[in-house]
């Protein structure tokens, strides 16, 4: 039983925009102490959750898949169209992933 717990707290469920994602807690804060999901699994906010319990986050589900294949260190800067580099850029301004967006400036990978 207590794995299960461990568990529960180590794996984030998410809404995005209708999309659900469950992800590690860590691949999260790969994005950085300053980012929006620092500030969201931390203790000093309170987060909108969905019916389910589910962090709601009202964004691109596309865009916040390709987050979370940055942070999980998979994705390819070479697989990305000139459009969505622009569109990426955006969502990581808005997330405060300073790491994702240095790596699309300096057009690393």
């Amino acid at each position: 039983m207590a794995s299960r717990s461990k568990a529960s707290k180590t794996i984030v469920r998410l809404n995005v925009s209708g999309t659900q994602l469950d992800t590690h807690r860590d691949t999260l804060l790969m994005a950085g102490g300053g980012s929006y999901f620092a500030l969201m699994l931390s203790d000093a906010y309170q987060h909108a959750l969905d019916h389910e319990g589910r962090y709601f986050i009202d964004r691109d589900p596309h865009l916040f898949g390709l987050i979370l294949q940055f942070l999980r260190g998979s994705l390819q800067r070479s697989s990305l169209s000139a459009a969505t580099c622009t569109e990426l850029l955006a969502e990581a301004d808005f997330f405060q992933c300073k790491r994702l967006e240095y790596w699309l400036e300096l057009g690393v990978g």
